[in-house]
């Protein structure tokens, strides 16, 4: 599950997408905890949030699917609303990737920051299942990256639909495992390497 060769994408872990969602605070404490051991494990961590221009030139005016991000103005690159909790803000050794459609590869830099980074598996968790989650995962399995879900790290408002995803969709494209099992695999798989060094 967890190769030499991964890395953590954390997706749209921002005050705007997370506000109201039930147990937050929970989720964000074992994030922290996740993303710490993962540095100390020498695993990349690429930050993939929404971030708009001021006057929402990405969004066509008439894509009806992203017409809310311009009518409450959330998501602008230096609102409140896009800036990631800064309990599990990005460090200096991270890498942070503005996105403006779901997928973490569409119109970004992702594709090649993962080649410079030498990876070939992804390791996505954020919000939210239905979206980010899904469209990253599908079009990771385009790009011919093998892909591990954890599924008690990502969230979706409707419980049902996260479900679905998880228990359902996802297995089709991705390993589906929880954050305790992927931490337990990567803490053997370093000590391995320490090992052999």
């Amino acid at each position: 599950m967890a190769p030499k060769a991964s890395v953590l994408v954390v997706l749209d872990v921002q005050y705007g997408a997370i506000a109201g969602f039930p147990n937050a605070d929970d989720y964000i404490r074992r994030l922290e905890t996740t993303i710490k051991i993962a540095r100390e494990a020498h695993v990349p961590i690429i930050y993939a949030k929404l971030g708009f221009s001021p006057g929402f030139s990405e969004v066509p005016a008439d894509k009806e699917s992203m017409v809310w991000q311009k009518e409450l103005f959330t998501f602008k690159v230096n609102d409140p609303t896009a800036q990631v909790h800064p309990a599990v803000a990005p460090a200096e050794t991270d890498h942070v990737i503005n996105r403006t459609r779901l997928s973490a590869f569409a119109h970004t830099n992702l594709a090649i920051t993962l080649r410079g980074l030498r990876v070939d598996e992804i390791v996505p968790a954020g919000l939210k299942t239905s979206e980010a989650v899904l469209a990253t995962v599908m079009q990771a399995g385009d790009w011919d990256y093998r892909v591990t879900v954890l599924k008690d790290f990502c969230m979706d408002r409707d419980k049902e639909m996260h479900n679905l995803m998880v228990n359902r969709v996802l297995p089709r494209h991705a390993t589906v495992c929880t954050q305790e099992e992927w931490v337990e695999d990567l803490l053997a798989s370093s000590k391995g390497r320490d090992v052999s060094m």
